[in-house]
């Protein structure tokens, strides 16, 4: 019952997403970042400007984290598509029973390799 759940969680929010993109209505790219954008050379404490560079920000964030781990707090479309991640990984907890954060944790790093390796060679 849990798998059909997360099943249907993820197939209605790729489709709320990907009707969100098509309306228009409740993605907005700029919406993780201050207005006006402000670029990241102009922050001087260095902890927070290495967290910029290192997750490759150009511009300051609108609240701390907004264009990483919080971004489903800044527009619709992510927020469905934070559902649709949190189902997939409860798919992966109850077939292979480990830690929720480890499931998450491995999926982040493999997805953040994957996608820094075609944004490099595409």
């Amino acid at each position: 019952m849990i798998v059909i759940v997360a099943t249907l969680i993820i197939w209605i929010s790729k489709a709320l997403q990907d009707a969100s993109m098509a309306s228009g209505v409740g993605f907005n790219s700029d919406a993780k970042y201050k207005s006006p954008r402000e670029p990241v050379s102009n922050v001087y404490f260095y902890p927070y400007w290495l967290y910029h560079k290192l997750n490759g920000l150009k511009y300051v964030e609108r609240f701390p984290f907004s264009a990483t781990f919080l971004v489903m707090f800044t527009d619709f479309w992510h927020l469905a598509g934070f559902f649709r991640n949190a189902a997939s990984v409860t798919i992966l907890w109850y077939y292979t029973g480990w830690n929720w954060f480890a499931i998450y944790f491995i999926a982040l790093i493999v997805f953040k390799v994957v996608y820094i390796t075609f944004r490099k060679f595409s």
